[in-house]
């Protein structure tokens, strides 16, 4: 259970952090600076070592996901979220905490059999690219900010490549 308090703790101190820094403005401007941050973290890399950047790091809220909680995956469901999971990594061969919480959630959203999703501010397309690993085959439109499209593209077209050959 060390894991999930150090989850836990580092949920607390995060949302202490976000609550100091929002105390001195707006949401609004809060917002913005995180949109800003984003793209410039997004600007700085590519998708073959964004993971890696800080700025993206600390956005992702990268943690070890608990051993306890991981829910069992195929082995050729697993091969193919670990090779969309590396994607923009130096460290690869696993599955990130990130990309666990991406699959718990992905089984809630499935678990309701949608024919089509709206997702608003996707990101560069993980959640996307993993719903599809799990099966999903409806209609799925990701709408986001423009600085983020291309790289979203970018992306998306590389992990096509990577787990269609």
């Amino acid at each position: 259970m060390s894991i999930l308090n150090d989850i836990i703790y580092r949920i607390k101190k995060h949302r202490q952090t976000v609550k100091n820094a929002s105390a001195k403005m707006t949401h609004k401007q809060w917002l913005d600076n995180e949109y800003r941050q984003w793209i410039e973290a997004l600007q700085a890399s590519t998708p073959y070592n964004f993971k890696d950047h800080p700025m993206v790091k600390r956005m992702l809220g990268d943690f070890e996901w608990p051993t306890d909680f991981l829910p069992s995956l195929s082995v050729n469901i697993q091969t193919l979220i670990t090779t969309i999971d590396d994607i923009g990594r130096q460290e690869k061969g696993f599955i990130s905490g990130v990309a666990w919480r991406m699959i718990y959630y992905a089984r809630q959203v499935l678990s309701r059999n949608p024919e089509s999703i709206v997702e608003i501010g996707g990101g560069v397309g993980e959640f996307y690219a993993i719903m599809r690993a799990l099966g999903y085959q409806g209609d799925y439109c990701i709408l986001d900010i423009s600085e983020v499209q291309h790289f979203q593209q970018t992306y998306l077209q590389y992990g096509k490549r990577q787990v269609c050959t």
